[in-house]
């Protein structure tokens, strides 16, 4: 046989009879009564080795054997070696849990198991509660201001004294009760316990207060076992409450097993039936459970310190433990629906299992929802005569009311109509101490609040109505201070809870209250609102119309347009008040949003008198569009203009929404603007609001004013009186004037766009190759114009010849006037500001720019001076000028030149400002020479002024001799008159020109080369009246060279600069980056003067020989060693280029 198992034989407990087992043991049970501790200790640890461990014995004579030896067992739990006691103790255990017949026992036991627990305890029938110190306890009933007894250490430190030190064998003595108890239940013979069950309840309640975790799980599962029993049921009922009183500090215990085994004890214990009352028998201390106090009842301990009420359930409500909050809402569950006095302590206890509702764990949610539904059913059951009418006749709630909308979880579906009732006769108690709560200092007591709250109103629905006017200033306050605190959490969930009440309250009655205080009403508001006040009002009417069924909120259309958008109300001074304003447009325009004409029927319904909603939509739009000037307001005005947009339910087809409500509505806001203004119009141009809705209805989408002549022909009259005021005042600042300036571009802009591109089919054809399909399917363009956002709206339709037509005629009467008033006037030369924002409408009304090249710079490339400047992008693909107003056009674009280059060319502007001019001043020459020359498809100016020559030579050709002999030169001199006068009147640009060409930017001098070139047309001509220009022209030429030459000769002479020389001079090449960069505007000066003298050579190819042999020689005369440099070489390669050119060209021109 293996040894394993001969050790198991060996070690297995063997059969043994009565007499012998007591034979074996006699002697171990003298000596643990000997004074040697060592003989005691190895004495009881033999006995419980030969009793359960070595020997096997039955149950009789367990009995017995128990009965036998008991006294000196038990003498030992006072042994004052700990290992005697806990074999004491451990020996007990083993007999209760083998032992039948405990009743012989049972005197001696409990006897020596009270002297483990401090003398002095007792139990106050009266007050129902266990007491520990009996001198202490009196006083506290004569009014001594000392705390109750089961209170202590709520508000301090707990103290607990204990007789046995060691943990584990009150653990151990406390486990043995426990076993006892199981036992006798078990066998059914609890009746024998009746004697003691005072000693039983005395000393578990004991442990409830020890420090030891273990020992009080233990001690809860025993007064659990107790209360289960019905034959303990008279003795329970005796000291139930006082033991729920008892139990309540051990579930703010921080172990969660200890909570736990506390909440299943505090159940059974508390709903041990008391049959002759039909109720709980612990049911009077939930006052105690929940920390209720009665109003006027004030303890004599509050005057002399603090008395503290500790409200032990909503600490559970909160507890982090899933498997404490199950247990709590079973709890709750029996309270509420198997009690018999649960009527008297629903309303305590309903918040509590409301709040379980919004619980994160979903099967603690759940649990709650289901205990909720059995409340409904047995409600029901109890009150049918309320339930069946409502059944039979189908009322089941206003039928106003919004059902559509999802509830919140854990609701999947509408509670049914006894949860509903239930809830509706319980929530009146504790709802305005909740609502209350909404403010508490608590951050998360607001957010608890605010939470249970929504379960209310999801439960109530419409009873809620009736308590209206105290909930109403409650969410005011509320939201208010979650605003002021930043809780952003405490305001999603307050507006969550508002919507929901939306859906129950009918906007007939939130409304009718909200809206008096937010205007201020003195009957309702006796010292006014401010706007923290009005934000939250604001707030909490968007999430109530929100809840509401749309169709309620349109016969109140009118009245909250109108509130939204009263400026005494809504103060432009503050940026917050404006955007919960347009929150609140937003959703009122959203319920609303197509029952235009439901809104119309309404207003009669509700008045007898027929509206317009005209007048409504205008108010907002023109409320809209001033917000839209603030960057801060910008974003939440579009959206709001957006949602304004869809309230048509049919709108124009082809048209976006937006183009639709400005066609509809800006040109008679822009009147009614002008008829306010029109005694005195100094008031417009100091109001920033009219300025602002001026600014925006100019730059209104789909350019409403291009169908309205006359609305143009005032608003052009407008800007010029304004302009002429502001110009008088010469101390005023230029804010004004750049304002008239930007107003007036953004009035011709559109106008322009719409009317001249006519001929080559659609009127946006060139918009739409800028934009992607994407952005086109919005509807919506975007140019930049001088810093500001204009919006063009993408339509189909052309403009009608008639209304075309009548703006152009417009146009023509006021063009005169715009230009004294923005162009020629000299107070735009007072500072590069107005200097450049002159030119930008000169360029505009000249027809030589798209939107896009409206901004203050102008890019000046290289080559052929008729490069397109212009820029891309945005705008006709044909010029302005060649539109329906060519000839006005071209007959001042020569004025309008000569007026800019007065102040523009001037050395101290800046750079760009003068970049542009010179920019400019090139497109108009080429437009005045292109007037004398056929062939306008020529792409270089060499072959342009070809084509001008061979114009002056077919006019020579048509010379004939009349009847005198006589050679008739009257085409000859008409062409040299035409010549003539173009160039009389571009002579003082070109002076103006000519002076440029010392600028201290080489772009500057490179664009100004380009502008001369374009004005050689003007120069070429064969009368003599030319020869004073061409003389000019060659001097400028002239001049320019030798200042090249004397760049490059005083340059370092170490530096060499990237050339390719002729051959008499090889071996000289350097390909140097950076002296190629360093090097770039002189070579491009050096282009650009080639460019000039080729043009010269076609005008007279004889004179510009002599001009570059002239400084060919002048160049020859320099010092040797100069002229060996690198940039003298490169220099005279450069003329000789010159001479060949100039050469070819005369060969050219024989």
């Amino acid at each position: 046989m293996p040894k394993s198992q001969q050790q198991a034989i060996i070690s297995a407990p063997k059969s043994i009879s009565y007499a012998d087992i007591k034979t074996s043991i006699s002697r171990d049970l003298n000596s643990i009564g000997d004074e040697n501790p060592i003989i005691r200790k190895k004495s009881l640890q033999r006995l419980y080795n030969s009793l359960f461990v070595e020997h096997l014995i039955g149950e009789e004579e367990y009995d017995e054997l128990f009965n036998d030896i008991c006294k000196p067992i038990l003498k030992r739990f006072i042994d004052p070696v700990e290992k005697c006691r806990e074999l004491a103790h451990s020996i007990c255990l083993k007999f209760f849990n083998n032992c039948q017949n405990f009743v012989p026992i049972l005197g001696y036991y409990f006897p020596a198991l009270m002297q483990q627990i401090p003398s002095g305890i007792g139990y106050d029938s009266d007050m129902k509660i266990f007491i520990s110190d009996m001198a202490a306890h009196e006083a506290y009933k004569r009014g001594k201001a000392v705390d109750r007894q089961d209170r202590g250490g709520t508000a301090g430190i707990l103290t607990h004294q204990v007789v046995e030190l060691s943990e584990e064998i009150r653990f151990l003595s406390c486990k043995a009760l426990v076993s006892l108890i199981n036992r006798v239940i078990v066998l059914q013979c609890s009746p024998i316990l009746h004697p003691y069950f005072q000693e039983i309840v005395m000393y578990l309640q004991t442990q409830l207060k020890d420090p030891f975790p273990d020992l009080k799980v233990i001690a809860c599962e025993a007064l659990e076992s107790i209360a289960k029993v019905s034959d303990f049921e008279t003795g329970m009922k005796f000291f139930s409450v006082g033991l729920v009183r008892a139990l309540l500090p051990v579930l703010r215990h921080r172990h969660a097993k200890v909570r736990l085994a506390a909440v299943s004890a505090l159940h059974f214990c508390m709903v041990v039936p008391d049959r002759a009352k039909r109720k709980a028998s612990g049911s009077e201390a939930i006052c105690d459970l929940v920390g209720f106090r009665e109003e006027n009842v004030l303890q004599v301990a509050a005057f002399y310190k603090s008395d503290v009420q500790i409200n032990y359930l909503a600490e559970l409500v909160l507890d982090k433990s899933i498997q404490v909050r199950e247990r709590l809402v079973s709890f709750l569950s029996v309270l509420l629906t198997e009690i018999g006095d649960r009527y008297d302590h629903q309303t305590r206890i309903i918040p509590y299992l409301l709040d379980f509702l919004t619980d994160e764990a979903p099967s603690v949610a759940e649990l709650a929802l289901n205990c909720l539904l059995t409340c409904g059913r047995q409600y029901e059951d109890e009150h049918p005569d309320e339930v069946i009418e409502r059944r039979q006749y189908g009322i089941d709630g206003d039928s106003r009311i919004n059902l559509d909308k999802p509830l919140p979880p854990p609701f999947k579906e509408r509670p049914r109509i006894g949860v509903r009732l239930y809830m509706r006769g319980n929530s009146k108690r504790f709802l305005h101490a909740l609502v209350g709560e909404l403010t508490n200092w608590v951050s998360n007591t607001r957010l608890k609040s605010a939470q249970l709250l929504k379960m209310v109103v999801v439960l109530c629905e419409e009873h809620l109505t009736m308590e209206a006017n105290t909930l109403f200033p409650a969410f005011i306050k509320a939201l208010r201070f979650a605003r002021e605190d930043k809780d952003e959490e405490l305001k999603k969930v307050l507006l969550e809870v508002l919507e929901l009440f939306g859906r129950y309250v009918v906007p007939e009655v939130s409304v009718f209250y909200i809206l008096p205080r937010l205007r201020g009403d003195v009957e309702v508001v006796q010292f006014g609102v401010d706007s923290e006040t009005r934000i939250a009002v604001m707030e909490m009417l968007r999430a109530l119309l929100e809840g509401a069924r749309p169709q309620l909120v349109t016969p109140h259309f009118a009245e909250l347009v109108s509130t939204l958008t009263d400026p005494f109300i809504i103060s432009p001074d503050s940026p917050s008040l404006q955007v919960a304003a347009m929150q609140s447009l937003c959703t009122v325009f959203a319920a609303v949003k197509g029952r235009s004409n439901a809104v119309v029927e309404a207003h009669f319904v509700t008045t007898g008198r027929i509206t317009s909603l005209q007048t409504s939509l205008r108010t907002v739009l023109r409320f809209l569009l001033i917000n839209l000037s603030r960057p801060e307001l910008n974003a939440q005005a579009c959206r709001c203009l957006e949602v304004l947009s869809q309230l048509q339910s049919d709108p124009h087809p082809g048209w976006s929404g937006v183009e639709h409500v400005f066609e509809q509505h800006a040109v008679c806001l822009l009147e009614n603007l002008l008829n306010d203004n029109i005694d005195n119009e100094e008031e417009l141009w100091q109001s920033s609001e009219d300025l602002s809705l001026l600014t925006r209805l100019v730059d209104a989408p789909g350019s409403p004013l291009q169908h309205h002549s006359v609305s143009l022909q005032r608003l052009l009259d407008l800007l010029c009186s304004g302009i002429s005021t502001s110009i008088s005042r010469e101390g005023d600042s230029e804010a004004p004037l750049l304002l008239a300036m930007e107003l007036l571009q953004g009035t011709l802009l559109p106008v322009l766009h719409s009317i001249l591109p006519l001929r080559s089919g659609s009127v946006l054809q060139p918009l739409l190759k800028s934009f992607s399909a994407a952005q086109l399917s919005q509807g919506r363009h975007l140019v930049v114009l001088a810093g500001k956002e204009v919006v063009y709206s993408q339509r189909g339709v052309q403009l009608e010849v008639a209304a075309a037509t009548s703006v152009v005629e417009v146009l023509r009467l006021s063009m005169s006037k715009v230009m004294e008033s923005f162009l020629l006037a000299g107070t735009w030369s007072r500072s590069a500001a107005l200097q450049t924002a002159r030119l930008g409408l000169a360029r505009l009304l000249s027809g030589l720019c798209c939107p896009s090249s409206l901004s203050h710079t102008c890019s000046c490339g290289r080559g052929s001076p008729n490069n397109n400047t212009s820029g891309q992008g945005l705008g006709p693909s044909q010029p302005f000028a060649e539109g329906l107003l060519e000839e006005f056009l071209n007959q001042h674009a020569v004025q309008v030149l000569a007026a800019v280059a007065a102040t523009a060319a001037a050395p101290s502007n800046p750079l760009a400002l003068r970049r542009s001019f010179v920019c400019f001043a090139t497109q108009i020459l080429n437009r005045v020479a292109a007037s004398v020359s056929n062939d306008k498809d020529a792409r270089s100016d060499v072959l342009k002024m070809k084509s001008f020559r061979r114009c002056r030579l077919d006019a020579i050709n048509k010379m004939e001799i009349n009847n005198n002999g006589e050679v008739e030169m009257e085409e000859v001199n008409k062409f040299d008159a035409s010549i003539y006068q173009k160039r009389v009147e571009v002579a003082s640009t070109l002076r103006t020109l000519l002076s440029m060409l010392s600028d201290s930017s080489d772009e500057v001098r490179i664009a100004v080369l380009d502008a001369i070139c374009a004005a050689s047309y003007l120069l070429g001509s064969d009368s003599n009246q030319t020869s004073s220009s061409l003389v000019e022209y060659e001097d400028v030429l002239t001049g320019l060279l030798g200042e090249l030459r004397t760049e490059i000769m005083t340059e370092d002479t170490n530096k060499e600069i990237p050339i390719v020389i002729d051959s008499d001079d090889d071996d000289v090449t350097n390909n140097d980056n950076n002296e190629e960069e360093e090097y770039a505007n002189m070579s491009e000066v050096a282009h650009r003067l080639d460019h000039s003298l080729r043009c010269l050579c076609v005008l007279d190819p004889i004179r510009c020989d002599e001009v570059i042999r002239k400084e060919m020689a002048i160049f020859l005369q320099s010092d040797e060693v100069a002229l060996q440099t690198r940039q003298a070489l490169r220099y005279k390669r450069m003329l000789n280029e010159l001479i060949s050119h100039a050469d070819l060209l005369s060969e050219l021109e024989k």
